[in-house]
């Protein structure tokens, strides 16, 4: 994206976001964070979350997951895993499929300091797949295909890799 382009994009949706637009900030979030200025991007995604928008809730975990050095994180880096998962949480609370696939891998593989339940990541997963997640299909097709917190399935298998490519093609 050049200069000029990013620069007619961030002023768009910072007019937009004057009445308290939460998708308008959320896609300046995105905007920002699509371009690398983190700073930027933390603030429009908190000020999303503020207005209860979900997909804010996951980028703000992705942010923590993924924080150090910048200033939200310095404060208590040791913090940041466990910040992040929260986030995840809340996120699916909001009904986020990206924040859902997310939680469902902290619990199934014990990432960002969760502790390991198998059931409970599978359930989400399954939650996030209920809400479309093309990425929660592929891991419980990976899940079937391998064992990993159920039964070798290559019929359940072949099952939610078909649905993800199906769910990747509609994206597009």
């Amino acid at each position: 994206m050049s200069a000029s382009d990013f620069e007619t994009k961030e002023k768009q949706l910072l007019a937009q976001t004057a009445n308290e637009n939460v998708e308008a900030m959320y896609l300046l979030g995105l905007h920002y964070y699509n371009n690398e200025y983190m700073e930027k991007a933390y603030t429009w995604f908190d000020r999303a979350a503020h207005l209860e928008h979900g997909d804010s809730y996951y980028y703000l975990g992705l942010l923590y997951e993924n924080a150090s050095g910048y200033s939200w994180a310095k404060e208590k880096p040791d913090r940041n895993l466990l910040q992040a998962a929260i986030y995840y949480a809340v996120g699916t609370d909001r009904k986020s499929a990206k924040a859902t696939f997310k939680l469902g891998r902290l619990y199934l593989y014990g990432e960002a300091g969760t502790p390991v339940d198998t059931q409970k990541g599978i359930e989400y997963l399954q939650k996030a797949v209920r809400r479309k997640s093309a990425e929660a299909c592929e891991e419980l097709a990976l899940c079937y295909e391998k064992g990993i917190g159920v039964e070798i399935d290559l019929k359940k298998s072949a099952k939610y890799a078909k649905k993800a490519a199906e769910l990747v093609q509609n994206e597009n």
